[in-house]
């Protein structure tokens, strides 16, 4: 439940755990009992306690704000500054999520493109349009090499590829809640392109989709079947 009283000055985070101020008043006492007694809370040597405490917590939050600032999914003050690194230009419209996730696709340059940074950024964009990341197997994969290599489709005519592969396409599969119009909907799933194709390497190719009723495949009788359901392997 909630803490009241010295161990708990604002600003109040509420919960079963003790706060850091009473964990480092309880540190404090027990260093220096029994010489001294600690357990008088009207005592001096409980205030200075107490507010050598204080202190002592109020510099490790600021140190871990700190921290967060070179976290894109944390940052608050220096969020306009890695924006200005970045070279982004927010709309006004956009919320902190969007602004972070945008600052998230840049930072992971550094990294190249990760699955775990890919996943957070359409969650991040999408929210609840986003279902999952969709890879292709090495097993259905379209693989086109040079006549001889022991392997993949080889060219027949001049237009077919003398290297290609699959394999390294990825699908954003998406959905449209109930809530929510084809115009919201269409926006808010193409919000991420532009970001991933900052984020992937220049050899990886992807698409944002969504299935129909009948899952993967492109089906006749599914409204809007061409541009949004996905070939099925």
């Amino acid at each position: 439940m909630g803490q009241f009283g010295g161990v708990a000055p604002f600003p109040r985070r509420y919960g079963g755990a003790p706060t850091r101020t009473a964990t480092i008043v309880k540190s404090l006492q027990s260093q220096l009992a029994p010489k001294y007694d600690v357990t008088d809370t009207t005592g001096v040597v409980y205030i200075r306690l107490n507010a050598m405490a204080r202190v002592l917590a109020g510099a490790w939050a600021q140190n871990e704000r700190l921290a967060n600032q070179w976290d894109p999914k944390r940052m608050t003050d220096f969020l306009e500054r890695w924006e200005a690194i970045f070279g982004l230009s927010p709309p006004a419209g956009d919320s902190l999520t969007v602004r972070r996730a945008r600052v998230g696709a840049r930072a992971a340059l550094a990294g190249f493109g990760t699955f775990s940074a890919i996943y957070t950024l359409c969650k991040m964009l999408l929210g609840d349009v986003f279902v999952s990341i969709v890879t292709t197997p090495s097993s259905s994969a379209q693989v086109w090499t040079p006549s001889g290599w022991p392997l993949g489709n080889h060219p027949v005519f001049t237009r077919d590829p003398d290297w290609f592969s699959s394999v390294a396409h990825i699908v954003i599969l998406t959905q449209q809640p109930s809530t929510m119009g084809d115009g919201e909907y269409y926006a808010t799933r193409a919000s991420v392109v532009p970001e991933l194709g900052v984020i992937l390497p220049a050899w990886v190719t992807f698409s944002v989709l969504r299935d129909g009723s009948r899952g993967a495949g492109i089906f006749a009788d599914d409204p809007h079947n061409i541009d949004n359901e996905r070939l099925r392997v």
